[in-house]
């Protein structure tokens, strides 16, 4: 009988090793799964209190000789995912720039283009972790290649050298999320002889709000907000569902980002009269502002339309101490710009993105476009070239380019890539006026990031396995000529080509994988 209780005592601590080391080994959160096991035992009278302690001395040995018993993490992190994503590329362009301006107006004369062909190897990595702390915080940190604003590719070559192979912060914030309803209530309700108690949900609302270095909350084309942009600040959404209407969902987003510190000498400055240097000590930094409202409606599963107006607003800030080669001032303060940047400032935009979702041939479609303008184009331009004294002709000198202050673009988009095999097909067209935007965040890809273009980007997508992608984009672009004067020339010039740029054609092959 001893023998027996012996054996049955060693198979039932051989289960709870069993089962315990590999609750810990899969994960740490779950120790205290293995630990509220053994109590049970303990309580029921199959093990004893020396017993129970001998199988958590085992179960930490058998813990400690795993992978996961090598990674000690805080107490206060309840969840760690690491994640990361890889990319080679190839990238052909033929740029087309004007030697001459302006530029006949029925096109460059014979001599007045430069063809630029240009091919690059580049790639690019990201490396990231997300630490969850409870249900509502989090916070991601993600480096990444190369310190472009709207780029993480770095090129290769220069005989396998390693100079260009530094790991930057892209990502690092801190996020807050929360669901809870309003106007929730419950209700006697009389039927018959009894009575029923009725509840109303109200309305569920959630909030997001991300506060540091991180991804953009806001929803718009990447024509106007290039993907590789990590805006830094704070921004907020806040989400209302079951508002009256079934299938409809409202939102409400905030941004306020930081585009210049005042402490960094980014943009000069110049204060009236025919200075051209800072004569004032004034230090601003610069912002951007944004306010979105979207509503979306779902007609039946996986078919919606979704509206989401904006309006976006960009301050200068002011710097001093900097020489600057503005033209003749009238006694206002201008920003001009840094090598990385273009000017700030100038623009106070209203646009209107809107999307049509519906299943089609099997696959997920996409109908979407967006409108918008620059309220203020004449301050934009004022930013860029200054006053012109009489020597340029005064303002009137630039009296087409005052209307340059529109953007838009439509596109169709079949397929979605989410899995092995599928496919992804777009095709849009674009269309960016010279005054009506910033480059600092349209694609930097298309139209080599200049404005004044209108052009198309087509783009075919396929997954071979689930973390192994490839796709090719074509972008082709055109200058935007007002009649009667080269627009193109007298701004775009400032947004960091040599000359007034032409057209554009460019070719990408990327092979994506992820970690």
């Amino acid at each position: 009988m001893k023998n027996a209780f012996s054996y049955r005592l060693k198979s039932i601590k051989s289960l709870v090793l069993a089962v315990g080391a590999a609750v810990l080994t899969a994960s740490v959160a779950h120790a205290q799964d293995s630990g509220a096991l053994i109590d049970a035992l303990v309580k029921k009278g199959v093990l004893s209190d020396q017993e129970a302690e001998d199988i958590r001395v085992d179960l930490t040995k058998e813990y400690n000789t795993t992978s996961a018993g090598k990674i000690e993490l805080s107490s206060f992190i309840s969840h760690l995912k690491l994640f990361g994503d890889a990319r080679l590329r190839y990238n052909y362009s033929n740029a087309q720039t004007y030697s001459a301006t302006p530029a006949p107006a029925g096109g460059p004369a014979s001599g007045h283009v430069n063809n630029n062909d240009e091919s690059q190897y580049r790639w690019r990595l990201r490396l990231g972790a997300e630490y969850t702390y409870d249900p509502h915080w989090s916070a991601v940190v993600r480096l990444e290649t190369a310190t472009g604003n709207d780029s993480t590719n770095t090129d290769f070559g220069n005989y396998f050298d390693k100079t260009a192979n530094t790991i930057y912060v892209g990502q690092v914030y801190l996020r807050y999320q929360n669901q809870f309803s309003l106007f929730d209530s419950t209700s006697t309700v009389a039927n018959g002889k009894n009575f029923n108690t009725v509840t109303d949900p109200g309305v569920d609302a959630g909030v997001d709000i991300v506060v540091g270095r991180g991804p953009s909350q806001i929803t718009l084309s990447e024509a106007f907000w290039d993907d590789d942009l990590n805006p830094d600040g704070l921004a907020e959404q806040f989400t209302f569902k079951h508002v009256g209407v079934e299938g409809l969902t409202l939102a409400a987003r905030g941004a306020e980002y930081i585009t210049s510190d005042n402490s960094t000498n980014g943009l000069a400055t110049v204060v009236g009269g025919n200075s051209t240097t800072s004569s004032t000590s004034k230090n601003e930094s610069a912002y951007l502002f944004i306010a979105q409202l979207e509503a979306k409606y779902e007609f039946a599963p996986k078919t919606n339309v979704v509206i989401s107006p904006l309006f976006l607003t960009e301050t200068p800030g002011t710097y001093n101490g900097i020489a600057t080669t503005l033209p003749e001032q009238s006694g206002n303060d201008y920003a001009t710009s840094n090598t990385n940047l273009a000017v700030l400032g100038g623009l106070n935009v209203v646009a209107i993105p809107l999307e049509f979702n519906f299943p089609l041939f099997g696959q997920p479609n996409k109908v979407y476009g967006t409108y918008g303008a620059n309220l203020t184009p004449v301050d934009r331009l004022q930013r860029i070239e200054g006053f012109p004294g009489e020597a340029g002709g005064g303002v009137a000198a630039y009296a087409n380019q005052h209307g340059q202050n529109t953007f838009w673009n439509a596109g169709y988009q079949i397929g979605e890539l989410k899995k092995k095999g599928d496919w992804q097909l777009s095709a849009e067209y674009r269309w960016i006026e010279a005054l009506s935007y910033t480059p600092n965040l349209s694609d930097s890809d298309w139209a080599n990031g200049v404005l004044g273009q209108q052009g198309v980007a087509l783009k075919a997508a396929y997954s071979f396995t689930d973390f192994l992608t490839a796709n090719v984009i074509y972008y082709h672009s055109n200058p935007i000529r007002p009649e009667g004067g080269d627009a193109v020339g007298a701004v775009n010039g400032i947004y960091g080509s040599t000359g007034a740029e032409g057209q554009a054609d460019i070719i990408q092959g990327n092979l994506n994988w992820k970690f």
